[in-house]
This record gives structure tokens, C-alpha cells and sequence, in this order.
């Protein structure tokens, strides 16, 4: 949990209550904490730990006349704050949920690495194709497939050869992309979709059939 601790204060905000719980300069009650935006300078004459109440008067906000002329957007950022009539406890809101609150999903979204988005994704995983051919491309994309450079790659030695053109050896990219049989397929999709399919990457052949209005 300490990579969500550390992360939750870039998407949790105070909720003003009765004053005696937000810390006036430290605490994320506003865009950013206060004394992120001061000049460290004028930090020194004020008590940072003062709590938010102690700048409320008579149920109107009364704010430090040197915070006023250095910073009116400060000013101007607090002003529009309503202090409550009713006092109440304060929160926390997380800003990245709907009603404020964490929910298990929101901490996996912190939590998970985020890989790169791919441009294949919604093409590969479409209704019109079944899962097992999705799958299949999900592999070959993911270059997961255990075609004979790959199980060399692990230390098994053996001799490789494409079993469909019997003349080259045998890789991801030549079973797909570079085999003469895979072409002559390509060649075959040119004429049922009546596009030109580009055998060069797994994109452009994706591209290729997609453009065509294939599964639309």
C-alpha cells in the first residue's frame, strides 16, 4: 500500500468542515497546499500549522493581509470557499471518483502499471471475430507463440525450417509476415476485401482488412 499512500495526495482534496481538522498551509483544501505556492521566505512569518479555523471570523473568511498583497489569486481561490453555516467534521474527497469516495476499483486504477496503448486492441477483441482467433492474434502481436527462435532462445538446440515454405527459418515475423504463402494470402485478401493490404507490419495488414469495413 505505500505506492498508493504516496501517490493519494495528488487526487484527494480536504472538504471544509468546521476548520479544526485542514491544516491552513499544509493540507490540499485548495488546487495545491498553500505553502507550496508562498515564497519559502515569507514562509517564516506565519505559523504553518495553523488550522484553517483560526482564519475564520464570525462565519466570514479572514485572511493574512501580507497573503492578500503577495498572492491575490490565493486570496481570490479561498474566497469563493463557502464556510459552512452548520459546522461538520471534515473529509476527504477523492477527486477521481464521482461521489468522493474510494472505491476498490479507483485503487487498482492507482495501483497498476499503465503500459503503453496499443492501436491494435479494439480491432483484435471485436465481437465479429470468435475468442479463439482473437487469442490467437492477441499472441502473435504479443509475440508469444513458441515458434523455433523463441524455444532456441531458452537453450533447446535444433535445427529450424518453416513448415510451410520449407526454406527459411522459423520466427514470428516470417510466419506472418514474410513467408511466401503469407503473402500470397494478402495478395488473396486484396481481392476479397478489394483493398490493398500492405504485408510489411501486423498493423498495416490490420489496417488493411479494417479499412475495407470488415466487422462494421
Amino acid at each position: 500500500m505505500g505506492s498508493l499512500h504516496e501517490s493519494h495526495i495528488l487526487v484527494t482534496r480536504w472538504v471544509l468542515g468546521d476548520g479544526k481538522t485542514i491544516k491552513f498551509w499544509k493540507d490540499r483544501w485548495l488546487d495545491e497546499p498553500i505553502v507550496n505556492r508562498i515564497d519559502p521566505n515569507d514562509a517564516v512569518y506565519y505559523n504553518l500549522n495553523d488550522v484553517t479555523s483560526a482564519f475564520i471570523m464570525d462565519g466570514t473568511w479572514n485572511i493574512p493581509d501580507q497573503l492578500k498583497t503577495s498572492h491575490p489569486e490565493i486570496n481570490d481561490e479561498i474566497s469563493k470557499i463557502i464556510i459552512p453555516i452548520v459546522p461538520s467534521i471534515e473529509d476527504i474527497c477523492w477527486e477521481s471518483t464521482t461521489n468522493g469516495v474510494l472505491n476498490s476499483k479507483t485503487a487498482y486504477e492507482l495501483l497498476r502499471s499503465h503500459g503503453t496503448a496499443t492501436t491494435w486492441g479494439n480491432k483484435i477483441w471485436h465481437y465479429f471475430l470468435p475468442p479463439r482467433k482473437s487469442l490467437l492474434l492477441w499472441r502473435v502481436l504479443n509475440r508469444s507463440l513458441p515458434t523455433d527462435d523463441r524455444v532456441t532462445k531458452t537453450g533447446c538446440a535444433m535445427v529450424s525450417r518453416c513448415s510451410i515454405c520449407l526454406s527459411s527459418a522459423e520466427s514470428i515475423d516470417h510466419l506472418f509476415l514474410e513467408c511466401s504463402t503469407t503473402k500470397s494470402v494478402c495478395k488473396w485478401l486484396e481481392q476479397i476485401f478489394e483493398r490493398r493490404i500492405v504485408c510489411s507490419s501486423y498493423n498495416s495488414i490490420l489496417n488493411g482488412i479494417w479499412s475495407s469495413g470488415f466487422g462494421k
